[in-house]
Protein backbone atom coordinates (compact mmCIF):
# COMPACT_ATOMS: atom_id res chain seq x y z
CA UNK A 1 0.00 0.00 0.00
CA UNK A 2 1.13 3.55 -0.69
CA UNK A 3 2.84 5.52 2.06
CA UNK A 4 0.87 8.68 2.82
CA UNK A 5 2.43 12.05 3.70
CA UNK A 6 2.91 12.64 7.40
CA UNK A 7 0.48 14.96 9.18
CA UNK A 8 2.79 16.41 11.79
CA UNK A 9 2.21 17.31 15.41
CA UNK A 10 5.02 18.65 17.59
CA UNK A 11 6.77 15.67 19.12
CA UNK A 12 10.23 14.60 20.16
CA UNK A 13 11.35 11.50 18.31
CA UNK A 14 13.80 8.86 19.47
CA UNK A 15 17.30 8.95 18.06
CA UNK A 16 17.93 7.18 14.74
CA UNK A 17 20.83 6.26 12.47
CA UNK A 18 21.33 7.17 8.82
CA UNK A 19 23.91 5.07 6.95
CA UNK A 20 24.96 6.04 3.44
CA UNK A 21 26.55 3.01 1.83
CA UNK A 22 28.29 5.24 -0.73
CA UNK A 23 30.68 4.08 -3.43
CA UNK A 24 33.78 5.95 -2.25
CA UNK A 25 33.02 6.18 1.48
CA UNK A 26 30.47 5.04 4.03
CA UNK A 27 28.86 7.92 5.93
CA UNK A 28 26.94 7.52 9.17
CA UNK A 29 25.09 9.93 11.43
CA UNK A 30 22.97 9.71 14.55
CA UNK A 31 20.15 12.24 14.88
CA UNK A 32 17.12 13.34 16.85
CA UNK A 33 14.32 15.14 15.06
CA UNK A 34 11.39 17.19 16.30
CA UNK A 35 8.52 17.92 13.92
CA UNK A 36 7.23 21.48 14.28
CA UNK A 37 4.25 21.24 11.92
CA UNK A 38 3.67 21.50 8.20
CA UNK A 39 1.62 23.86 6.06
CA UNK A 40 -1.55 22.51 4.47
CA UNK A 41 -0.62 23.60 0.92
CA UNK A 42 2.54 24.38 -1.00
CA UNK A 43 1.49 28.04 -1.17
CA UNK A 44 1.22 28.23 2.62
CA UNK A 45 4.59 26.53 2.97
CA UNK A 46 6.26 29.15 0.79
CA UNK A 47 4.61 31.95 2.77
CA UNK A 48 5.66 30.51 6.14
CA UNK A 49 8.49 32.41 7.79
CA UNK A 50 10.01 29.34 9.45
CA UNK A 51 13.18 27.83 8.01
CA UNK A 52 12.07 24.21 8.12
CA UNK A 53 9.29 21.91 9.25
CA UNK A 54 11.78 19.92 11.34
CA UNK A 55 14.39 20.66 13.95
CA UNK A 56 17.33 18.26 13.68
CA UNK A 57 19.82 17.58 16.45
CA UNK A 58 23.05 16.12 15.06
CA UNK A 59 24.59 13.85 17.68
CA UNK A 60 27.47 12.33 15.69
CA UNK A 61 28.83 12.06 12.13
CA UNK A 62 31.46 9.80 10.59
CA UNK A 63 32.96 9.21 7.15
CA UNK A 64 35.03 6.10 6.43
CA UNK A 65 36.57 5.66 2.94
CA UNK A 66 36.03 2.35 1.16
CA UNK A 67 39.04 0.48 -0.15
CA UNK A 68 39.93 1.21 -3.77
CA UNK A 69 38.92 -2.32 -4.83
CA UNK A 70 35.70 -2.52 -2.74
CA UNK A 71 33.61 -1.38 -5.71
CA UNK A 72 33.78 -1.80 -9.48
CA UNK A 73 31.96 1.23 -10.82
CA UNK A 74 28.82 1.28 -8.70
CA UNK A 75 28.79 -2.48 -8.07
CA UNK A 76 30.03 -3.95 -4.79
CA UNK A 77 33.03 -6.16 -5.56
CA UNK A 78 34.28 -7.02 -2.05
CA UNK A 79 31.31 -7.42 0.27
CA UNK A 80 33.38 -8.14 3.41
CA UNK A 81 35.45 -4.99 2.90
CA UNK A 82 32.30 -2.86 2.46
CA UNK A 83 30.79 -4.41 5.60
CA UNK A 84 33.94 -3.60 7.57
CA UNK A 85 33.90 0.03 6.44
CA UNK A 86 30.19 0.45 7.25
CA UNK A 87 30.67 -1.24 10.62
CA UNK A 88 33.51 1.14 11.48
CA UNK A 89 31.43 4.19 10.50
CA UNK A 90 28.54 3.00 12.69
CA UNK A 91 30.87 2.13 15.58
CA UNK A 92 32.39 5.60 15.59
CA UNK A 93 29.07 7.45 15.72
CA UNK A 94 27.66 5.16 18.40
CA UNK A 95 30.77 5.62 20.56
CA UNK A 96 30.80 9.38 20.03
CA UNK A 97 27.10 9.83 20.81
CA UNK A 98 26.85 7.13 23.47
CA UNK A 99 23.66 5.96 21.73
CA UNK A 100 22.88 2.76 19.83
CA UNK A 101 19.69 3.58 17.86
CA UNK A 102 17.23 0.84 16.99
CA UNK A 103 15.80 2.55 13.86
CA UNK A 104 17.89 3.20 10.76
CA UNK A 105 17.68 4.63 7.25
CA UNK A 106 19.94 3.11 4.60
CA UNK A 107 21.00 5.22 1.62
CA UNK A 108 22.07 3.17 -1.40
CA UNK A 109 21.97 5.55 -4.37
CA UNK A 110 23.94 3.23 -6.63
CA UNK A 111 21.28 0.54 -6.35
CA UNK A 112 17.96 2.41 -6.32
CA UNK A 113 15.94 4.08 -9.07
CA UNK A 114 12.83 6.22 -8.67
CA UNK A 115 9.86 6.54 -11.02
CA UNK A 116 6.99 9.00 -10.72
CA UNK A 117 3.35 8.64 -11.69
CA UNK A 118 0.49 11.13 -11.84
CA UNK A 119 -3.05 9.78 -11.83
CA UNK A 120 -6.22 11.84 -12.40
CA UNK A 121 -9.72 10.61 -11.63
CA UNK A 122 -13.21 12.11 -11.50
CA UNK A 123 -15.31 11.57 -8.41
CA UNK A 124 -18.86 10.24 -8.73
CA UNK A 125 -20.13 12.67 -6.07
CA UNK A 126 -18.08 15.87 -6.33
CA UNK A 127 -20.28 17.79 -3.88
CA UNK A 128 -19.49 15.43 -0.99
CA UNK A 129 -16.37 15.72 1.15
CA UNK A 130 -13.71 13.05 0.68
CA UNK A 131 -13.61 10.63 3.61
CA UNK A 132 -10.65 8.56 4.76
CA UNK A 133 -12.39 5.37 3.58
CA UNK A 134 -12.98 6.89 0.12
CA UNK A 135 -9.32 7.95 -0.10
CA UNK A 136 -8.17 4.45 0.92
CA UNK A 137 -10.32 2.95 -1.85
CA UNK A 138 -8.93 5.44 -4.40
CA UNK A 139 -5.33 4.60 -3.45
CA UNK A 140 -5.97 0.86 -3.66
CA UNK A 141 -7.37 1.25 -7.18
CA UNK A 142 -4.43 3.43 -8.22
CA UNK A 143 -1.94 0.88 -6.91
CA UNK A 144 -3.62 -1.92 -8.86
CA UNK A 145 -3.88 0.12 -12.06
CA UNK A 146 -0.35 1.57 -12.08
CA UNK A 147 1.77 -1.33 -10.79
CA UNK A 148 2.59 -2.87 -14.20
CA UNK A 149 3.38 0.51 -15.74
CA UNK A 150 5.66 1.46 -12.83
CA UNK A 151 7.64 -1.79 -13.06
CA UNK A 152 8.04 -1.42 -16.84
CA UNK A 153 9.14 2.19 -16.50
CA UNK A 154 11.64 1.33 -13.73
CA UNK A 155 13.07 -1.59 -15.73
CA UNK A 156 14.30 0.88 -18.37
CA UNK A 157 16.39 2.64 -15.71
CA UNK A 158 18.48 -0.48 -15.06
CA UNK A 159 20.92 -1.86 -17.60
CA UNK A 160 23.24 -4.86 -17.47
CA UNK A 161 26.89 -5.07 -18.52
CA UNK A 162 25.80 -5.47 -22.15
CA UNK A 163 23.72 -2.30 -22.04
CA UNK A 164 20.41 -4.18 -22.19
CA UNK A 165 17.42 -3.07 -20.12
CA UNK A 166 16.34 -5.19 -17.17
CA UNK A 167 13.03 -7.05 -17.12
CA UNK A 168 10.21 -5.98 -14.79
CA UNK A 169 10.29 -9.38 -13.05
CA UNK A 170 13.94 -8.74 -12.09
CA UNK A 171 12.96 -5.77 -9.92
CA UNK A 172 12.02 -5.36 -6.27
CA UNK A 173 9.84 -2.42 -5.22
CA UNK A 174 11.26 -0.75 -2.13
CA UNK A 175 8.66 1.93 -1.44
CA UNK A 176 5.62 3.67 -2.87
CA UNK A 177 5.05 7.13 -1.48
CA UNK A 178 2.38 9.72 -2.17
CA UNK A 179 4.08 13.04 -2.90
CA UNK A 180 1.04 15.26 -3.38
CA UNK A 181 -2.66 15.72 -4.04
CA UNK A 182 -4.52 18.23 -6.19
CA UNK A 183 -8.26 18.62 -5.98
CA UNK A 184 -9.61 20.70 -8.89
CA UNK A 185 -6.04 22.06 -9.34
CA UNK A 186 -5.75 23.11 -5.67
CA UNK A 187 -2.66 21.59 -4.00
CA UNK A 188 -3.36 19.84 -0.70
CA UNK A 189 -1.36 17.76 1.74
CA UNK A 190 -4.50 15.61 2.16
CA UNK A 191 -7.83 15.81 0.30
CA UNK A 192 -9.76 14.36 3.28
CA UNK A 193 -12.53 16.77 4.32
CA UNK A 194 -12.55 18.62 0.98
CA UNK A 195 -15.06 18.36 -1.86
CA UNK A 196 -14.32 18.58 -5.55
CA UNK A 197 -14.61 16.95 -8.95
CA UNK A 198 -11.15 15.93 -10.21
CA UNK A 199 -8.53 14.45 -7.88
CA UNK A 200 -4.89 14.21 -8.99
CA UNK A 201 -2.55 11.93 -7.05
CA UNK A 202 1.25 12.11 -7.49
CA UNK A 203 3.50 9.34 -6.27
CA UNK A 204 7.12 8.23 -6.31
CA UNK A 205 8.11 4.57 -6.30
CA UNK A 206 11.60 3.27 -5.60
CA UNK A 207 12.98 0.07 -7.11
CA UNK A 208 16.15 -1.95 -7.07
CA UNK A 209 17.19 -5.20 -8.73
CA UNK A 210 16.19 -8.32 -6.80
CA UNK A 211 19.78 -9.58 -6.76
CA UNK A 212 21.00 -6.25 -5.33
CA UNK A 213 18.15 -6.22 -2.81
CA UNK A 214 19.38 -9.62 -1.61
CA UNK A 215 22.87 -8.13 -1.19
CA UNK A 216 21.51 -5.11 0.70
CA UNK A 217 19.48 -7.44 2.90
CA UNK A 218 22.67 -9.36 3.73
CA UNK A 219 24.46 -6.12 4.64
CA UNK A 220 21.54 -5.00 6.81
CA UNK A 221 21.42 -8.37 8.59
CA UNK A 222 25.17 -8.54 9.18
CA UNK A 223 25.22 -5.01 10.60
CA UNK A 224 22.15 -5.87 12.73
CA UNK A 225 20.18 -2.82 11.59
CA UNK A 226 16.45 -2.27 11.89
CA UNK A 227 15.84 -0.47 8.63
CA UNK A 228 12.98 2.01 8.39
CA UNK A 229 13.55 2.54 4.68
CA UNK A 230 16.10 2.20 1.87
CA UNK A 231 16.49 5.33 -0.22
CA UNK A 232 18.77 7.43 -2.43
CA UNK A 233 21.08 10.13 -1.07
CA UNK A 234 19.82 12.52 -3.78
CA UNK A 235 16.24 12.43 -2.49
CA UNK A 236 17.12 14.49 0.59
CA UNK A 237 18.24 17.60 -1.35
CA UNK A 238 15.46 16.96 -3.87
CA UNK A 239 12.74 17.01 -1.19
CA UNK A 240 13.90 20.47 -0.14
CA UNK A 241 13.95 21.84 -3.69
CA UNK A 242 10.64 20.61 -5.06
CA UNK A 243 8.28 22.65 -2.83
CA UNK A 244 9.98 25.87 -3.93
CA UNK A 245 10.73 25.25 -7.62
CA UNK A 246 7.99 23.91 -9.90
CA UNK A 247 10.53 22.42 -12.32
CA UNK A 248 14.29 21.96 -12.28
CA UNK A 249 17.29 19.66 -12.60
CA UNK A 250 19.30 18.22 -9.72
CA UNK A 251 22.83 16.97 -10.39
CA UNK A 252 24.10 14.95 -7.42
CA UNK A 253 27.86 14.32 -7.73
CA UNK A 254 28.83 11.35 -5.60
CA UNK A 255 32.08 9.47 -5.18
CA UNK A 256 31.89 7.20 -8.21
CA UNK A 257 28.49 7.96 -9.71
CA UNK A 258 26.60 11.11 -10.63
CA UNK A 259 22.81 11.16 -10.68
CA UNK A 260 20.86 13.56 -12.90
CA UNK A 261 17.22 14.13 -11.91
CA UNK A 262 14.60 16.16 -13.76
CA UNK A 263 11.78 17.11 -11.39
CA UNK A 264 8.43 18.68 -12.13
CA UNK A 265 5.53 19.62 -9.82
CA UNK A 266 6.78 17.66 -6.80
CA UNK A 267 7.59 14.60 -8.89
CA UNK A 268 10.65 13.03 -10.49
CA UNK A 269 9.95 13.37 -14.20
CA UNK A 270 12.99 11.35 -15.24
CA UNK A 271 16.47 10.45 -14.02
CA UNK A 272 19.75 8.93 -15.18
CA UNK A 273 23.12 7.84 -13.77
CA UNK A 274 26.66 7.69 -15.08
CA UNK A 275 29.90 6.35 -13.60
CA UNK A 276 31.91 9.47 -12.81
CA UNK A 277 32.36 11.33 -9.54
CA UNK A 278 34.71 13.01 -7.09
CA UNK A 279 36.73 9.87 -6.43
CA UNK A 280 37.90 9.83 -10.06
CA UNK A 281 39.53 13.22 -9.52
CA UNK A 282 41.16 11.90 -6.35
CA UNK A 283 42.61 8.96 -8.29
CA UNK A 284 43.97 11.30 -10.98
CA UNK A 285 45.69 13.39 -8.32
CA UNK A 286 47.11 10.23 -6.72
CA UNK A 287 48.64 9.06 -9.99
CA UNK A 288 50.02 12.43 -11.05
CA UNK A 289 51.54 13.43 -7.72
CA UNK A 290 52.29 9.89 -6.42
CA UNK A 291 50.12 10.37 -3.34
CA UNK A 292 48.22 8.12 -0.98
CA UNK A 293 44.42 8.38 -1.10
CA UNK A 294 44.04 10.53 2.02
CA UNK A 295 46.77 12.93 0.83
CA UNK A 296 45.08 13.27 -2.56
CA UNK A 297 41.76 14.04 -0.83
CA UNK A 298 43.45 16.82 1.17
CA UNK A 299 45.05 18.13 -2.03
CA UNK A 300 41.62 18.25 -3.70
CA UNK A 301 40.45 20.57 -0.93
CA UNK A 302 43.65 22.63 -1.05
CA UNK A 303 43.15 23.32 -4.78
CA UNK A 304 40.07 25.40 -3.98
CA UNK A 305 41.94 27.35 -1.33
CA UNK A 306 44.75 28.47 -3.70
CA UNK A 307 47.44 27.79 -1.10
CA UNK A 308 49.72 25.51 -3.17
CA UNK A 309 52.99 26.49 -4.76
CA UNK A 310 52.47 27.85 -8.28
CA UNK A 311 53.51 24.88 -10.43
CA UNK A 312 51.65 22.37 -8.24
CA UNK A 313 48.54 24.56 -8.23
CA UNK A 314 48.62 24.80 -12.04
CA UNK A 315 49.08 21.03 -12.51
CA UNK A 316 46.29 20.27 -10.03
CA UNK A 317 43.92 22.74 -11.70
CA UNK A 318 44.67 21.24 -15.13
CA UNK A 319 43.69 17.81 -13.78
CA UNK A 320 40.54 19.34 -12.27
CA UNK A 321 39.53 20.93 -15.58
CA UNK A 322 40.05 17.61 -17.40
CA UNK A 323 37.86 15.90 -14.78
CA UNK A 324 35.22 18.63 -15.17
CA UNK A 325 35.14 18.18 -18.94
CA UNK A 326 34.25 14.50 -18.57
CA UNK A 327 31.70 15.34 -15.86
CA UNK A 328 29.92 17.93 -18.04
CA UNK A 329 29.85 15.59 -21.04
CA UNK A 330 28.33 12.93 -18.79
CA UNK A 331 25.66 15.34 -17.54
CA UNK A 332 24.89 16.43 -21.11
CA UNK A 333 24.60 12.84 -22.38
CA UNK A 334 22.45 11.85 -19.41
CA UNK A 335 20.05 14.72 -20.05
CA UNK A 336 19.97 13.72 -23.72
CA UNK A 337 18.83 10.19 -22.82
CA UNK A 338 15.78 11.54 -20.97
CA UNK A 339 14.02 12.33 -24.29
CA UNK A 340 12.50 15.56 -22.96
CA UNK A 341 11.28 18.24 -25.40
CA UNK A 342 12.22 21.14 -23.09
CA UNK A 343 14.56 21.44 -20.11
CA UNK A 344 14.28 24.02 -17.29
CA UNK A 345 16.96 26.61 -16.67
CA UNK A 346 17.19 25.95 -12.92
CA UNK A 347 20.03 23.46 -12.32
CA UNK A 348 21.01 22.55 -8.77
CA UNK A 349 24.29 20.84 -7.92
CA UNK A 350 24.79 18.81 -4.74
CA UNK A 351 26.88 15.98 -3.37
CA UNK A 352 30.45 15.52 -2.18
CA UNK A 353 31.89 16.48 -5.58
CA UNK A 354 29.95 19.74 -5.84
CA UNK A 355 32.64 21.95 -4.27
CA UNK A 356 35.39 21.21 -6.80
CA UNK A 357 37.11 24.37 -8.00
CA UNK A 358 35.91 25.86 -11.32
CA UNK A 359 32.77 23.68 -11.35
CA UNK A 360 30.34 26.58 -11.59
CA UNK A 361 32.39 28.54 -14.15
CA UNK A 362 32.93 25.42 -16.28
CA UNK A 363 29.20 24.74 -16.17
CA UNK A 364 28.38 28.27 -17.32
CA UNK A 365 30.90 28.05 -20.17
CA UNK A 366 29.57 24.74 -21.50
CA UNK A 367 27.48 25.02 -24.73
CA UNK A 368 24.30 23.53 -23.24
CA UNK A 369 21.77 25.28 -25.50
CA UNK A 370 23.56 24.06 -28.66
CA UNK A 371 23.15 20.44 -27.61
CA UNK A 372 19.99 20.28 -25.49
CA UNK A 373 16.48 21.83 -25.56
CA UNK A 374 16.86 24.24 -22.63
CA UNK A 375 14.16 26.92 -22.42
CA UNK A 376 16.90 29.40 -21.42
CA UNK A 377 20.61 29.09 -20.71
CA UNK A 378 20.90 26.98 -17.55
CA UNK A 379 21.69 28.72 -14.26
CA UNK A 380 23.73 26.46 -11.96
CA UNK A 381 23.24 26.81 -8.21
CA UNK A 382 25.27 25.00 -5.58
CA UNK A 383 22.80 23.95 -2.91
CA UNK A 384 23.38 23.52 0.80
CA UNK A 385 20.29 22.14 2.53
CA UNK A 386 21.79 22.99 5.93
CA UNK A 387 21.18 26.67 5.14
CA UNK A 388 17.40 26.11 5.06
CA UNK A 389 17.20 23.65 7.96
CA UNK A 390 17.05 24.14 11.71
CA UNK A 391 20.14 22.29 13.00
CA UNK A 392 21.88 21.97 16.34
CA UNK A 393 24.76 19.87 17.59
CA UNK A 394 27.55 19.22 15.10
CA UNK A 395 26.25 21.85 12.69
CA UNK A 396 29.65 22.94 11.31
CA UNK A 397 30.58 19.33 10.48
CA UNK A 398 27.18 18.79 8.87
CA UNK A 399 27.83 21.64 6.41
CA UNK A 400 30.44 19.59 4.58
CA UNK A 401 28.96 18.65 1.17
CA UNK A 402 29.68 14.93 1.61
CA UNK A 403 27.10 14.82 4.42
CA UNK A 404 24.30 16.44 2.38
CA UNK A 405 22.72 13.06 1.62
CA UNK A 406 22.43 11.83 5.19
CA UNK A 407 21.34 15.25 6.52
CA UNK A 408 18.64 15.40 3.85
CA UNK A 409 17.50 11.86 4.64
CA UNK A 410 17.37 12.66 8.36
CA UNK A 411 15.21 15.72 7.70
CA UNK A 412 12.87 14.02 5.20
Amino acid sequence: MFKLPKFSKPKKEASFLVLDLGTSAAKAGIFRKQEIGKATTVEEDLETDTKSSSHLEILALSRQPHGQTSFRGHQIYQVDAVLETCSLAIERVTLESGINPTRSILLASAFTRTVSTNVKLRRAEPESEISESELDGILQRIEQQTADHAYQKAARLFTNASGQFSLPEELHRLESKITGFQLDDKKLESPVGFSGNELKVSLNEQFCLKKEHALLTKIIGTLDLEIKKISSAALGPLNFLMPHYPRGILVDIGGRITEVILFNENNIESNAFFNWGGTHLTWNLMRHFDLAYDSAERLKIAISQDNLEIQKQKAAEDLTRAWLEILLVGICESLGTLNITSLPENVFISGGGSRVKHLKSAFIAYPWTKKLPFTAFPKPKLIDITETASLTGKESEARKPEYAGIIGAALS
